[in-house]
Order: structure tokens, then C-alpha cells, then sequence
């Protein structure tokens, strides 16, 4: 089974961030990429749509 990856650049909340989020599965990457984009990114609410872009930007680790 592939690990899932996303690269938070690619969110566009910060471009230069250079923190990379793995887990076993899409719902693992997502508690830690919400938990870093509120803590170092100071975003104060995570929407449906944001959730939403975050899963899209998931993908299979190589």
C-alpha cells in the first residue's frame, strides 16, 4: 500500500513553505497538514472548501 504526500507550497497559503506531509492514508495527511496550517500558518478557520482543496492536493507517495 503507497503512502499518501502533499506538499503544503502547493496549498498556496504560504508558497515558500517547505513542509512535506505523509501518512498511510488521505485522513492522516489531512489532520496534519489542518494542524500545521493553523498553528504555523495562523489560518483561524479551516472551511469545507479548504478541507476540500487540501484532499485534492493528496497524492500517492512515490
Amino acid at each position: 500500500m503507497s503512502k499518501k504526500v502533499l506538499n503544503c507550497k502547493e496549498l498556496g497559503v504560504d508558497t515558500e513553505c517547505k513542509k512535506k506531509f505523509t501518512g498511510y492514508n488521505e485522513g492522516e495527511v489531512l489532520m496534519k497538514t489542518i494542524q500545521h496550517i493553523m498553528w504555523d500558518h495562523k489560518v483561524e478557520k479551516v472551511t469545507p472548501e479548504l478541507k476540500d482543496k487540501i484532499r485534492s492536493l493528496i497524492k500517492d507517495s512515490d
